[in-house]
């Protein structure tokens, strides 16, 4: 049963894990350093950076796979945004710049996309 509208589609908490489960190998040395923190209602919206060192490997479908480059080192701005139910959060979006992290990575930048 679907328990989060994560970045527009609804997933289990275990989906969510997995992505987790991929990111930490990768990045084990990530640290949220949050800038803002604003609540109104059941929306919260946090304003972070994020740092981190590439030390292991990472696929994702937005910038592929990444192997191990110790010399990478990532800092990152990023906006989340969370709506929360019976205190639980129960949606979850981010906006953040892939492709700056791709620069970051020292790899092929994310390809442009369209739709019709």
């Amino acid at each position: 049963m679907p328990e989060v509208l994560l970045d527009g589609e609804y997933v289990g908490w275990d989906s969510w894990r997995d992505g987790l489960t991929r990111w930490l190998p990768a990045f084990p040395d990530t640290q949220h350093h949050v800038d803002r923190v604003v609540a109104e209602g059941d929306l919260v919206a946090a304003n972070i950076r994020f740092t981190c060192t590439h030390q292991g490997v990472l696929h994702t479908s937005v910038i592929g796979d990444r192997g191990r480059r110790p010399e990478s080192t990532i800092d990152m701005r990023e906006m989340n945004f969370f709506r929360l139910a019976v205190g639980k959060i129960v949606e979850f979006w981010d906006s953040w710049d892939a492709t700056a992290f791709a620069q970051q990575l020292g790899g092929d930048q994310p390809q442009a996309t369209t739709t019709t």
